[in-house]
């Protein structure tokens, strides 16, 4: 999961548009017990993006679907 989460992050780094990089970032969070920062990751990336895939994740970590 460190790895995914350094490789979304130099994604982000080259093209901060590119919508697998944000789930893979946030699912990586959450899997490295960094729950509250995805999240919050994702909200901030919705208002920018209104990327459903996005909102689909926040709602599946907010409920527990998606866990560590």
């Amino acid at each position: 999961y460190k790895k995914a989460y350094k490789y979304a992050l130099v994604t982000n780094d080259i093209d901060n548009n590119i919508n697998e990089a944000w789930i893979i970032l946030a699912k990586s969070l959450v899997k490295l017990n960094q729950k509250s920062t995805a999240m919050y990751l994702l909200i901030t990336y919705i208002r920018k993006s209104y990327s459903p895939q996005a909102k689909i994740l926040l709602e599946d970590i907010k409920s527990g679907r998606f866990h560590e």
